[in-house]
């Protein structure tokens, strides 16, 4: 039977990471002893969570692990247990009948109203006697302990690692289970380890899942922006150094940003001469606008107006003198400066009052996310 994991082949490298790996290696030995362990995986977008957590399942698998791999969905967030069924549907699909037969014809049954693979493979009146998907919500302790088992019988006396990606996607049924696994582990020993951006995972779970890490066992990691010398690593050796600057620069050190810098430098679309730079001076990659425009989309309209009125006004900026190229009246403007910096889009600039984007290519990205009339009566405004 296969351990299933979705982030086998993740595109970006892992580089310039070695504290966070010998932290990884070190909890894993120290799990031996524990009968549950959290990994918290925390950073921006595109700095690199989902290829350490690829790392952690690897090294978990090298230790005879069961591993299963979920993840949150953006646009699944209503799907009741989303972030499981991509994972177990695979491993249950190879499942012997017997294994999932020695759960229980209750716990089968409560299986069953989840997953469609032990549904189709219960067969007859079993699986017509499954609980409904709409009253998974009612009998979620009874699902909750069924799930436990279920890990139990297929870890077969190996530890299991649970891992979840983007769990700030992840919907509440899911957090929830998640939670009670840590709270109740299965006697088959449980590491959890989550990955999610900083201030989007909902304030509840987030203390929740603290206090586990705590109260039990585990590390979080907090990955930054890579250092310019560890970022050399993504630049062509054949790459002028005043270019290479001004990527790393315009990147802020994160590996995604880098990499499609990179690409656009090489394929004719990288930064402009010395003198030509601007908000608007040059487009943005494809790939690094989408992944900010889906960021600027779970914005209030109030936070998303001010900080495109922040990216012509400069970086760094004063919230106050935004707002007012907007008509935003003060106490909207200071909610709205709060949410961008919960939301890690801005931070606090060494000059007090001030905020400055957290990296010049999101300046970039979110000035081009406005229309261009808009863009030109803003400026208008401004002068």
């Amino acid at each position: 039977m296969p351990d299933f994991d979705a982030h086998e082949h993740a595109e970006l490298r892992l580089v310039g990471r070695r504290h966070e790996l010998a932290q990884v290696d070190r909890l894993f030995e120290e799990a031996r002893s524990s009968s549950a362990t959290v990994l918290e995986i925390t950073g921006e977008s595109g700095v690199g969570k989902s290829k350490l957590l690829s790392y952690v399942l690897a090294r978990a698998r090298t230790r005879g692990y069961l591993t299963v791999m979920g993840r949150g969905a953006e646009f699944e967030a209503d799907e009741p247990f989303g972030a499981f069924l991509t994972g177990l549907e695979p491993i249950l699909l190879e499942l012997p009948e017997q294994t999932l037969r020695d759960l229980g014809l209750e716990k089968s049954r409560e299986l069953a109203s989840l997953f469609p693979a032990p549904a189709s493979r219960l067969g007859g009146r079993e699986a017509d006697r499954g609980a409904d998907a709409s009253d998974v919500g009612m009998d979620r302790y009874r699902l909750h302990r069924a799930f436990s088992a279920l890990l139990e019988g297929l870890a077969a006396n190996r530890r299991t690692l649970l891992a979840i990606d983007d769990l700030h996607w992840a919907d509440p049924a899911s957090v929830e289970l998640l939670l009670h696994l840590l709270r109740r582990p299965p006697r088959s020993r449980l590491f959890v380890a989550v990955a999610f951006r900083a201030g989007q995972l909902e304030t509840k779970a987030t203390a929740a899942i603290q206090q586990l890490r705590r109260d039990l066992h585990g590390e979080l990691i907090e990955l930054m922006p890579l250092s310019a010398e560890e970022a050399r690593a993504f630049l062509p050796a054949d790459m002028p150094s005043a270019v290479g600057e001004r990527i790393y620069s315009e990147s802020g050190g994160n590996p995604f940003y880098l990499q499609e810098l990179v690409r656009a430098a090489r394929s004719g679309g990288g930064s402009p001469p010395r003198g030509q730079r601007g908000a608007g001076a040059e487009r943005v990659p494809s790939t690094v606008t989408a992944v900010i425009a889906g960021e600027l989309e779970r914005l209030s309209p109030s936070a998303r107006e001010l900080i495109q009125a922040a990216a012509v006004v400069g970086d760094p900026f004063e919230p106050e003198i935004a707002g007012e190229l907007i008509g935003m009246v003060e106490a909207q403007t200071l909610r709205a400066i709060d949410e961008l910096v919960d939301r890690a889009f801005v931070q606090g600039a060494p000059v007090p009052g001030r905020f400055s984007f957290r990296h010049p290519i999101v300046r970039r990205a979110v000035y081009e996310s406005a229309g261009v009339g808009w863009r030109r009566s803003a400026h208008a405004r401004a002068a």
